[in-house]
């Protein structure tokens, strides 16, 4: 009985002792069973060819942990009477360019996605060189062909990769990214959006507060909403805190002009999530300086903004909010008040959130995902870390497929996604209800139920 993962077209001839050096080597000495059937250079029949000599050659094999294994191939040489040229056998199950099999050089590029590439070569027992070209090369064949698709729902952001800035365009309702481009300036997202395929298929684009992309969307996809991404509104009333703390603690003097940063964490902590033990410590620093308190108060009123359901109302706490900056003290009032003109001026596109509620949370994960594979593969270039990003899946467990459009959406949907459009299966019926699939707006829940249900009636039929 053959052995399934020994290659075919090699016989074993004898199995080498492990040296001291490598002691987690395995090297297995073969031959190649094929025989040339003519000569490569002139075609004359393997009559004419006679042998000449044999030189060993190693190939690396897929790993059999915790051992690498090593062919070493007693190749043929053979020599034509014809033409007198030299050639040696054919190796089929043998990539002679990387010098490893064939099942190796798959399990290289397969390794090269998730992985770093030297983790991959120091499994295998290569140069960290080697499975950085086989996977280079791999990569730029699949990016040739990848097409990012319009989705209902897109985010966009930018990052910092190989010393500039990037932007990153994620697929809010599958969970997944659409693309990473080499540039975030105005005309690059400009350049994206254009070539995107069904654009009109996009309904909500989240964004930070960056008018580059306001004017691109409004320009190339006027018919899709806006919504402004609302922990980065909420993050600037953290940072407005910070200031007003740092100037009262530069003004102080003694143990009050230290800044420790328990403090400064329980201030940014909403009040409603504050242990008992806590709270006890936010009420001593409030008690002990009136100007953090007054800081600190109005941080929160501004955060309960985004406890509304109705964007009527989140707008009416807003204007009220605002109205009372007029009573704060001066550092208070000027540091709030830049926040308030700054909502103004995005007023449409931040309550928007109020009327389709999603933010780019995705979108900050995926750039956190990015940035450590750019952290751990040191050295990496632009496309080598676009490939990774893009090619890496999500996880299985998150993930199921789409019955409408076979495309994966993950398994908690956005049911918000309900609000945008009313929604149709393929017998024209809506569906109103249930969880919806990011990519076609379909509600894959209450349909893929029902269509079973009917299904098992006709069978029972």
């Amino acid at each position: 009985m053959s052995d399934p993962f020994w290659p075919a077209s090699l016989t074993l001839l004898t199995e080498c002792e492990p040296d001291s050096k490598h002691p987690d080597r395995r090297l297995f000495l073969t031959r190649c069973k094929t025989e040339p059937t003519c000569c490569p250079y002139c075609g004359v029949l393997a009559e004419r060819l006679y042998k000449h000599g044999i030189h060993l050659r190693q190939f690396n094999e897929v790993p059999a942990f915790p051992h690498k294994v090593i062919y070493g191939i007693e190749v043929q040489r053979w020599k034509c009477r014809d033409c007198a040229k030299t050639f040696s056998q054919a190796l089929p199950d043998m990539d002679e360019r990387h010098h490893m099999t064939k099942r190796c050089l798959a399990y290289v590029r397969e390794r090269g996605i998730p992985n770093t590439f030297l983790s991959a070569a120091r499994d295998i027992g290569v140069t960290e060189k080697t499975v950085r070209n086989i996977c280079t090369e791999h990569f730029v064949g699949l990016m040739e062909s990848h097409k990012a698709q319009a989705t209902t729902i897109m985010g966009i952001d930018e990052l910092k990769l190989d010393g500039q800035m990037r932007c990153i365009f994620m697929d809010i309702g599958g969970k997944r990214m659409l693309d990473l481009i080499y540039s975030h300036h105005k005309r690059a997202v400009a350049e994206w959006l254009a070539a995107l395929p069904n654009k009109d298929a996009v309904r909500i684009i989240n964004i930070d507060m960056a008018r580059p992309y306001r004017d691109v969307v409004r320009a190339i996809l006027p018919n899709a909403i806006i919504v402004v991404d609302k922990f980065h509104i909420q993050r600037t009333a953290n940072k407005a805190l910070d200031k007003v703390r740092n100037a009262v603690r530069r003004n102080a003097t003694g143990a009050r002009r230290r800044n420790p940063w328990g403090p400064q964490r329980l201030l940014r902590k909403r009040a409603h999530n504050l242990s008992v033990a806590q709270e006890f410590e936010v009420d001593g620093v409030l008690a002990n300086n009136p100007m953090v308190k007054a800081a600190y108060e109005t941080k929160e009123a501004f955060m309960n903004i985004w406890t509304h359901k109705k964007r009527r109302h989140a707008e009416l706490n807003f204007d009220a909010w605002r109205r009372t900056l007029l009573d704060q003290p001066d550092p208070v009032r000027r540091q709030f008040q830049a926040i308030a003109r700054m909502v103004e001026r995005w007023r449409e596109e931040v309550f928007a959130y109020f009327d389709y509620p999603t933010t780019n949370a995705f979108t900050e994960n995926r750039n956190g995902i990015v940035k450590l594979i750019n952290r751990t593969g040191r050295g990496y270039s632009f496309p080598v870390i676009r490939a990774q990003a893009l090619l890496n899946a999500p996880h299985p467990h998150t993930m199921d497929r789409c019955s409408a459009c076979n495309k994966p959406y993950p398994s908690k949907s956005l049911k918000s996604v309900n609000t945008i459009v009313p929604f149709k299966d393929h017998a024209g019926n809506d569906w109103r209800s249930g969880y919806a699939c990011g990519s076609c707006e379909w509600t894959f829940h209450t349909a893929d139920a029902k269509l079973k249900r009917l299904s098992w009636f006709s069978h029972a039929e």
